[in-house]
């Protein structure tokens, strides 16, 4: 069980490297790559072409990293007061299994579609395109398809939101 508790507490970075620091973020104006997210046990397929004329907010994360848990209110308060026809929000899951995705997402109401990624992190062709090395990862993608944010940091995407509101 210790080591379990240390793995999950290590696999929130990629390698669990002490001197870890955050990785470099795709810049703001990049084109943002194309992704297909299919949801959980629903069957709906999103792709970031298909959304052009909306802002998408991505959020990569799992149930078992402390990280995301300790934001998991805070990405639902920005998805309930900002989500809507202009501003879409999708989540890309790392959990250990479907069943824990969907208990974690009704157990806190996290009512956006969330794709489930059973090879992980470093498994993941969006996370890789997305150049994800720790979760929570977050991106704000404008309605041309460009990012306008990416960070680690639930705070930075909720001022960014804020400012942002009346575009959405």
């Amino acid at each position: 069980m210790a080591w379990a508790t240390l793995l999950s507490l290590t696999s929130c970075i990629s390698g669990g490297d002490e001197d870890y620091q955050a990785p470099p973020m795709m810049e703001k104006g990049t084109e943002a790559p194309d992704f297909t997210i299919s949801t959980a046990g629903e069957g709906e397929a999103y792709t970031l072409s298909s959304l052009r004329g909306k802002y998408v907010f991505l959020e990569f994360w799992a149930s078992w990293c402390p990280d995301c848990q300790s934001v998991t209110n805070r990405v639902t308060y920005l998805f309930d007061t900002y989500a809507s026809d202009n501003l879409v929000f999708l989540g890309v899951s790392f959990d250990h299994t479907q069943e824990e995705l969907q208990t974690y997402t009704t157990e806190h109401s996290m009512d956006w579609p969330h794709q489930w990624e059973p090879l992980g992190m470093k498994g993941s062709s969006i996370a890789q395109a997305y150049n994800v090395q720790w979760i929570p990862t977050f991106y704000l993608i404008d309605p041309s398809g460009k990012i306008v944010k990416g960070s680690v940091e639930v705070g930075e995407m909720e001022t960014i939101l804020h400012d942002m509101a009346e575009d959405f």
